[in-house]
């Protein structure tokens, strides 16, 4: 067997050999979400009195995540 194929076939099976250790990946899903505005206003006040590690207020979505991950 020569050299360059040798030294392919032993690449696809390191690339093999990585793709079956490698973890799942987790799905991502994106919804949209139609809120009344005084549920978006209770959770916009809710966001700015919570604020996140850099001191800056949590954005609507950001709550809504929290809430969900409850």
């Amino acid at each position: 067997m020569s050299r360059p194929l040798s030294v392919m076939i032993l690449m696809a099976a390191m690339v093999a050999g990585a793709a079956w250790y490698a973890p799942p990946q987790g799905k991502v899903t994106q919804i949209a979400v139609m809120l009344p505005l005084a549920t978006y206003h209770t959770l916009a006040q809710r966001g700015e009195a919570e604020v996140d590690s850099t001191g800056h207020p949590r954005s609507v979505v950001r709550v809504i995540e929290d809430l969900a991950a409850r």
